[in-house]
C-alpha cells in the first residue's frame, strides 16, 4: 500500500501515510475542528470557519455570512473575493488585478474573463462532463474527464498533444498537483478544475467549491457544513472520505443522498441503479431525472437541504421511481408512468421505518 489513511468513529482523519511519509492529525475533544496537522497548528472562528493555518503563513477572512473574504501570507493580503446572490464566487482581485467569473444555470464553471470582459479561459460542458477549453487566445483544447467527471488530461485540439495532466495515480483526496507541462515545451497550461465542482485557488491554498473551500491537503473543508447537521454528524468530512466514487458539486454534505441511495440499492435488488448520483438544480417542481441513454439519475438539489423524516421519505421514493424508470425503460416508462408511480409508493411504504431511522443493517 502506497498510501493509507485512519479514521475515529466520526470520520476524522487520525493519519495518513502519503508517499511513505506519514502525518498525525490532532482534535479538540468538544468537536471536529482540525486543530494541527504534523504539528502545524490551525485556528477557527465561533462558526467553525478556518482563520490561520501555521499562524501568520496563511490567514483567513470571512464576511458575516461565513464567506472567504481575503487571504493573507505572512501578514500581507494576496487575494480578495466576491460572491454573487446565488453564493458563486464571482470576483478575484487584488490591486489592479481582476477576475470575474461565470457560471450556468447548473452551476457549471463557465469562464474566467478581465476587467474589460475579454475571456482568460472559458469551459464547454456536455450535460455535467466538461469536454472542451478555449485558452491561450481562444484556441480549442480538448478535456478527458474520469468517471466522477474529474478532469484528467487537457489535449491540443491543434497538435493533438497533452498539455495538461492530472494523475488518476495521484494522491486520492486530489493532493497531487497536476503536470503542466506533459510535452515538454518550456510552456505552463495552468487549469485550475479539480473534482467536480471544485477550482484550485493558489492564493488561498484551498480548491474553491460552491459554497465552501475544499482542503485536499487533508481532505477536508475549511468551514463548517452550511447546512449544519443535516449533512451528517461530522461536517468537515468530504463525500463520507470516499472520493474514489462520490462527487460534492456545492460543498453541501449529501449526507441523506447518500445514505438514502444506500439503502435502496440495498432493499431494492431488482432495481437497476448508476454506479451514483447525480444532485443540481433542476428547476421548477422536477425532482428526479433519469437519463436512459447514459443510464444516469440526477435528483435536484433540494434534498441537499436540512430535510425533516417525511422529506426523506419523499427523496427514497424518488429514488425508487427513478430506479424504476431505469429498470424497465423508456417503452414502458412512456405507457405505464402511473403504475411506477404507485410501486415506488408500495416500496416506499415498506421501508419508511428504516427511512425515517436512518439507519439500517447491511447484513439484515
Amino acid at each position: 500500500m502506497i498510501d493509507g489513511y485512519s479514521y475515529d468513529a466520526t470520520g476524522n482523519r487520525l493519519s495518513a501515510k502519503v508517499g511513505g511519509v506519514m502525518q498525525s492529525y490532532t482534535y479538540p475533544t468538544t468537536n471536529h475542528r482540525l486543530s494541527a496537522v504534523a504539528g502545524v497548528a490551525r485556528t477557527y472562528d465561533k462558526l467553525g470557519n478556518t482563520l490561520t493555518i501555521g499562524g501568520k503563513a496563511r490567514e483567513y477572512l470571512y464576511d458575516t455570512t461565513g464567506r472567504m473574504t481575503q487571504v493573507k501570507r505572512a501578514g500581507a493580503a494576496v487575494m480578495n473575493y466576491r460572491y454573487s446572490g446565488r453564493g458563486e464566487q464571482v470576483r478575484r482581485y487584488l490591486g489592479t488585478t481582476n477576475t470575474f467569473t461565470l457560471y450556468d444555470e447548473a452551476s457549471h464553471w463557465l469562464g474566467d474573463y478581465d476587467t474589460n470582459g475579454a475571456p482568460k479561459q472559458q469551459a464547454i460542458w456536455l450535460d455535467d462532463l466538461p469536454v472542451g477549453l478555449l485558452a491561450n487566445g481562444g484556441q480549442l483544447h480538448y478535456i478527458e474527464p474520469d468517471h466522477l467527471g474529474s478532469p484528467r488530461v487537457v489535449v491540443d485540439a491543434a497538435r493533438d498533444v497533452a498539455v495538461w495532466n492530472w494523475s488518476l495515480k495521484g494522491e486520492a483526496f486530489g493532493n497531487t498537483a497536476p503536470n503542466q507541462d506533459p510535452d515538454g515545451d518550456g510552456t505552463a497550461m495552468v487549469f485550475d478544475m479539480r473534482f467536480p465542482g471544485q477550482r484550485f485557488d493558489a492564493a488561498s491554498g484551498f480548491n474553491q467549491n460552491y459554497f465552501r473551500d475544499y482542503d485536499a491537503a487533508t481532505g477536508r473543508y475549511g468551514q463548517s457544513d452550511p447546512i449544519g447537521l443535516a449533512g451528517g454528524g461530522n461536517t468537515y468530512t468530504y463525500v463520507s472520505s470516499n472520493p474514489m466514487n462520490l462527487i460534492d458539486l456545492l460543498g453541501l454534505t449529501q449526507h441523506d443522498v447518500d445514505f438514502l441511495f444506500a439503502l435502496a440499492k440495498e432493499r431494492e435488488l431488482d432495481l437497476r441503479f448508476p454506479g451514483r448520483l447525480n444532485v443540481r438544480d433542476l428547476g421548477g417542481d422536477e425532482v428526479g431525472y433519469t437519463n436512459y441513454l447514459k443510464r444516469t439519475i440526477t435528483l435536484d438539489d433540494r434534498y441537499l437541504q436540512s430535510l425533516s423524516p417525511a422529506q426523506r421519505v419523499d427523496l427514497y421514493d424518488t429514488i425508487v421511481h427513478e430506479g424504476l424508470h431505469l429498470t424497465k425503460g423508456i417503452f414502458y416508462s412512456a405507457r405505464n408512468h402511473e403504475k411506477i408511480y404507485e410501486e415506488a409508493g408500495r416500496r416506499t411504504d415498506a421501508a419508511k421505518d428504516q427511512i425515517e431511522m436512518g439507519s439500517y443493517d447491511c447484513n439484515e
